[in-house]
């Protein structure tokens, strides 16, 4: 067992904001509300706000639901607490989502201070990687699907920081809770320096007092038995995942862990999800899908090999199965894609995706929209996309339901935030794990096809569970 020295933390400069007085912003919220109760609307309330590293808001409230979304310079945002929740369970999970937000939206208005334009309200959050798949630990209360519309919202782009507080039609029916609801916005937007010094401290790293054994044995055993499979013509490729538990001490915080994990490769998304006394997060490689208007965005990628060695990108380009693997992933993708929107041609060759631990092929994709429609609607496409899933995907999910040892949670599947309008940004939750309490569980898997070989794909596994070990400071 081995301690990493502190990594160093990623700090953003308090940056000075237009700092309206308290007793206008007051004034001005109350001129608010008093619209949004004449017009029967919940209202969220947004002001200016010092520009802060995104995760000092979820110091603020450290035992309340959380939420983190980075994928700059895209999206980057915060949240604290839940004005509305929604759940769905079961395969029409997707669709649900859909419809409950639907009529949720109907029921809110923004207004912001200033003559800037707000930002537009978000649910953020996410769905297992297959339905039923969440039930046990660490994963109880996440569910099927569960999306939340925050109570706090700090958004940051570039030099400018916007806070959000969503205020409820029973709050805003009684005076004193509208006046609550006031102060805690202007509350946090005053403590958001303060935390942010707080980022800034050497936050003690744990020490590893434990873990779950590897064994060899058992994933040579599946990846095997997936071997069979395809010898058979069962299927083409079974992603297999493992799991890994850490035992920790004092416990990671996940803030900490957050900070750590900044400074990733271009195009990483860090994300959160927090519940009390949990938290699910991660640093992906992988978006799932964008949404912009009728302009959608995603990606192929899959392929690996490991980082820093002479040679390594050519030897991944030119080799015979890794391009088998990342083309299985593409053509899937490609072919789901075209259901719904018109996809630009891709560039026929593959390009390099440079991680800390990792090379991966990575295809972007572009496509528009044929009609208009909700980014859910291509996530429900798309998911599980070959690359967690495999090739047939339904075959191969089936096969990994019933072989697996551990059910994956909400590893692997679709994290992100959504808007009225539709649009949206996904992401598959890779290089991910859950912090709770003392223990992390942290979550890895490689593609199986034809030519591999069980101890390399070990080794891959290894390697992408080494952006959580370096983020929480240790080595098992």
């Amino acid at each position: 067992m081995t301690r990493l020295d502190a990594p160093s933390v990623a700090m953003r400069p308090v940056v000075a904001h237009p700092n309206p007085a308290q007793p206008e912003l007051r004034k001005w919220a109350e001129q608010a509300m008093n619209a949004a109760t004449h017009a029967g609307q919940a209202v969220v309330l947004t002001i200016p706000a010092p520009v802060v590293p995104e995760e000092a808001l979820l110091l603020v409230k450290p035992d309340a639901l959380g939420g983190l979304w980075s994928s700059a310079p895209a999206s980057t945002f915060s949240t604290l607490g839940a004005a509305h929740e929604l759940r769905a369970a079961g395969a029409e999970r997707f669709e649900e989502i859909q419809r409950q937000a639907a009529a949720l939206w109907r029921d809110w208005t923004t207004v912001s201070y200033g003559d800037a334009a707000p930002p537009t309200p978000r649910l953020i959050g996410g769905f297992a990687f297959r339905e039923g798949g969440a039930q046990d630990a660490p994963w109880q209360g996440f569910g099927d699907a569960w999306f939340v519309l925050p109570r706090l919202r700090y958004d940051v782009a570039g030099d400018t920081a916007w806070l959000s507080r969503a205020v409820g039609r029973d709050e805003l029916g009684r005076s004193g809770m509208r006046a609550a609801a006031v102060e805690d916005l202007l509350a946090v937007r005053a403590a958001l320096p303060a935390v942010t010094r707080g980022l800034g401290q050497a936050w003690p790293l744990p020490t590893l007092v434990g873990s779950q054994p590897r064994s060899d044995g058992d994933w040579n055993a599946l990846v095997n038995e997936i071997a069979v499979g395809i010898a058979a013509g069962l299927f083409e490729k079974v992603v297999a995942a493992r799991r890994t538990v850490l035992e920790l001490s004092p416990p990671p915080e996940p803030v900490a862990v957050l900070n750590r994990l900044r400074g990733g490769p271009p195009g990483s998304i860090r994300f959160a999800l927090r519940r009390p006394g949990t938290t699910f997060l991660g640093a992906t490689p992988e978006r799932l899908v964008t949404q912009n208007g009728g302009e959608v965005r995603t990606e192929a990628l899959a392929g690996s090999a490991r980082s820093g060695e002479p040679g390594a990108a050519a030897r991944l380009l030119s080799s015979p199965k890794e391009l088998a693997e990342h083309d299985f992933v593409l053509q899937v993708l490609l072919e789901r894609l075209s259901r719904v929107c018109e996809v630009t041609p891709p560039r026929p060759r593959p390009e390099i995706h440079t991680l800390r631990h990792l090379l991966h092929l990575r295809t972007p994709v572009r496509a528009r929209r044929l009609q208009p429609g909700h980014v859910l609607e291509l996530v429900a496409c798309l998911h599980p996309t070959p690359a967690v899933g495999g090739v047939p995907t339904d075959v191969a999910v089936r096969w990994i339901e019933g072989h697996e040892p551990v059910a994956r949670g909400w590893y692997a599947g679709p994290v992100g935030w959504f808007e009225p309008s539709g649009d949206g940004e996904f992401a598959v939750a890779l290089r991910s794990g859950v912090l709770q309490e003392r223990f992390a569980y942290l979550y890895a898997g490689a593609g199986i096809v034809r030519d591999s070989e069980p101890p390399r794909e070990l080794d891959e596994t290894d390697l992408k569970l080494a952006t959580l070990h370096d983020a929480l400071g240790v080595v098992p």
